[in-house]
């Protein structure tokens, strides 16, 4: 069966599929790999997006013999590179037009220096989305805290706080030297991403806490609860997991709920509360959307904090390059050919048929 025959859709390929396609990793849970194959090269046009193209050549650019192999293959049909989603490389670097294995050898001193060009683009767009994802969990955070401590009356605090976040979130100089850092850790291509991350994570995080704890404590009448309601969430900053805070804060007492009278209905109290979350997740995804950024962006960073608020999940950078490599499917009419289970389950969340494509071709577990 042919690739039109399969999906008449623009099909998009993510980094795991590529990987498998070239033999640099052997995944258990494809189901059959010559399958796989014949679906693709018999495809008239399969988009390879760039950050993916970004991420393999970044990753291979000290191994020659796979440089040879991942450009011989994106650079011949059926393959074509795309800046789609929110990561822009310049396609006009040489290196896109070699499509000989001789050019490729003869050409692999400047391969390296365009490679470094690209690495420059990812790390841009990495950083980018990260601290947009930074700055809507912590609205959460503050969220979370309003409502535990004022209840009902969380809605000026709450505005308090989201002028804390806007106000503060780039003029910290200490904060600023962190994320500066991040960016030359990247760029240097060190080991340890991940580690690094969650220390600029638990500082930011940290230092925004303590920001928002002095403001309600002002602001408050009763200065002594609150302060003992403050310090108790401190200790959930935690420098291997900070967003653990989301799930630890979600499971705190609302402290000001009144005792439920006979004629109260309980039914009508849940309501309240999923209204006030329903407007709060609305505000977060107006800030992701903000300025043209992606919907598929914004949904899936609200699934991911999600799964921190309910199982206290890590976050890694792999995380940001799912959000970005999703941000393809913002062209109409395309579907993703991905191996990525948490990428599979906002797929499936939101109901897209990518996920009729995947499930011929992957054992992808169940969604939870």
């Amino acid at each position: 069966m042919s690739g039109e025959e399969l999906s008449m859709s623009k099909l998009y390929l993510d980094t795991n599929v590529l990987y498998q396609l070239l033999g640099f990793s052997k995944n258990s849970r494809v189901k059959s790999q010559e399958a796989l194959k014949q679906f693709i090269f018999n495809s008239e046009v399969v988009y390879l997006p760039s950050v993916v193209v970004c991420e393999i050549l970044v990753k291979y650019k000290n191994n020659a013999d796979k440089l040879q192999k991942i450009l011989h293959l994106i650079n011949n049909p059926p393959f074509k590179i795309v800046n789609s989603g929110h990561c822009r490389i310049n396609l006009e670097l040489p290196l896109f037009s070699l499509v000989d294995v001789n050019q490729i050898k003869l050409n692999l001193l400047q391969i390296s220096t365009e490679i470094h060009i690209l690495l420059g683009s990812k790390v841009f767009y990495e950083v980018f989305f990260t601290r947009l994802f930074l700055r809507v969990a912590k609205i959460y955070v503050a969220f979370l805290i309003c409502v535990k401590f004022y209840g009902s009356n969380f809605i000026e605090p709450f505005a308090l706080c989201k002028d804390i976040i806007t106000y503060n979130d780039t003029e910290d100089t200490e904060k600023a030297m962190l994320w500066d850092l991040f960016v030359v850790y990247l760029t240097k291509d060190a080991k340890g991403h991940d580690e690094y991350l969650r220390k600029v994570f638990s500082k930011d995080i940290s230092l925004f806490v303590e920001i928002i704890t002095s403001a309600l404590e002002e602001r408050s009448a009763d200065k002594k609860d609150i302060r003992v309601f403050l310090s108790s969430i401190e200790d959930f900053i935690e420098e291997e997991q900070p967003l653990k805070i989301l799930r630890k804060l979600e499971k705190m007492k609302y402290l000001d709920k009144p005792e439920r009278t006979d004629d109260e209905n309980e039914d009508e109290r849940r309501i309240t509360e999923k209204d006030i979350n329903k407007q709060v997740r609305e505000y977060m995804l107006s800030v992701l959307t903000k300025n043209g950024n992606s919907v598929h962006f914004a949904q899936y960073t609200m699934m991911m904090l999600d799964q921190w608020r309910d199982g206290g999940n890590k976050f890694d950078k792999n995380n940001v390059g799912d959000m970005i490599i999703l941000t393809s499917l913002d062209d109409p009419d395309s579907e993703m050919l991905l191996f990525d289970d948490n990428s599979y389950n906002y797929l499936q969340t939101i109901a897209h048929p990518s996920t009729v494509l995947i499930d011929r071709f992957y054992n992808m577990k169940e969604l939870k």
